[in-house]
């Protein structure tokens, strides 16, 4: 069994706007639905020629236990973009 899950899901694109997503809009609760449980990280981003996508990282063996604090993720995205 794998330790680690990375999940990328279309976010919140429209319903009905492609025939292979047929569960859309997707967001957080619903992605939470499906697992039953909250990422330890999540992150939405901008794809360069299309829609958002919700990405979503599991740490199964550690758990919540291993979940950074946002505030610390986003400080550290801040910190790194600054130089």
């Amino acid at each position: 069994m794998a330790r680690h899950l990375v999940i990328s899901v279309p976010y919140k694109w429209r319903a009905g706007g492609h025939k292979d997503h047929v569960h859309g809009p997707v967001d957080e609760d619903k992605l939470k639905s499906w697992m039953a449980l909250k990422p330890n990280h999540r992150l939405i981003v901008q794809e360069p020629f299309g829609p958002r996508r919700l990405i979503a990282h599991y740490d199964i063996e550690g758990g919540e236990s291993t979940r950074i604090p946002r505030e610390v993720t986003l400080k550290k995205i801040a910190d790194r973009a600054m130089g």
